[in-house]
């Protein structure tokens, strides 16, 4: 099954498919180019299973998949592929990732299925971690993140499953090493289980319903420094 499709700035149009791997149509030939996972080169697409696609502010490719998070480089048409690795901290947090979205200074927020929120940051190639906390302070509310999304004021909302107790923005403009967090009650039959989300003008959600709880704000603290050396298999 289809799970992304992008059309990038150059036209190209991208497709993710579980299980079939990252495909691109070629409009010359009308035929996609397949990138699927090879184990013996680590350079292919991390994983056969393409959960989403992003294209940064910056002109990239990411792909996050089951088996790390993915950047294309366009001139050796192959990946750079981000994994967790248990020996450094300064790894991704969890190797299957769903969501991306662009933090305003260039850095890169990671939805990870286990471990919550990362933010790849771009001057080190390393990732700063927010662990799931309940309470919606020092991170996102659920250990998966399944969707990100900023609103017209800048915050960042996170989508977390149906059982989540709720869900939580961030200002990223804060987030150098402390980070202002709100965390957003929500009800089941409100806003539990986001699985995606998109922008709308601003009266489209007025602020009555929201569920934002004003005693569930707070600051954030990474889990781990930034690192100097980057990070990538």
């Amino acid at each position: 099954k289809v799970t992304s499709i992008l059309e990038d700035r150059s036209g190209r149009l991208w497709v993710g498919v579980y299980s079939g791997g990252l495909n691109r149509w070629d409009p010359a030939s009308r035929s996609f180019v397949h990138y699927r996972h090879d184990p013996k080169n680590p350079r292919s697409l991390g994983d056969d299973i393409v959960n989403f696609l992003h294209e940064s502010s910056a002109g990239e490719l990411w792909v996050s998949t089951n088996g790390g998070l993915c950047r294309y480089s366009p001139s050796t048409d192959d990946f750079t592929v981000y994994r967790h690795d248990p020996a450094d901290p300064g790894s991704l947090a969890d190797s299957v990732v769903y969501a991306l979205a662009d933090a305003t200074d260039g850095d890169l927020w990671v939805g990870t299925y286990t471990q919550g929120l990362d933010r790849w940051v771009r001057k080190t190639g390393r990732f700063v971690h927010y662990p799931p906390d309940v309470e919606g302070k020092r991170g996102p509310t659920d250990s998966l993140v399944y969707a990100l999304g900023y609103d017209g004021a800048g915050k960042l909302w996170i989508g977390a499953p149906a059982d989540a107790p709720g869900t939580m923005t961030t200002t990223p403009e804060s987030c150098t090493g402390r980070c202002a967090c709100t965390c957003g009650r929500t009800t089941r039959g409100a806003f539990a289980g986001v699985r995606d989300t998109v922008r709308a003008p601003p009266t489209a959600l007025p602020a009555s319903t929201t569920g934002i709880d004003p005693r569930c704000t707070g600051v954030a603290q990474p889990a781990s420094s930034d690192n100097a050396s980057g990070n990538n298999q």
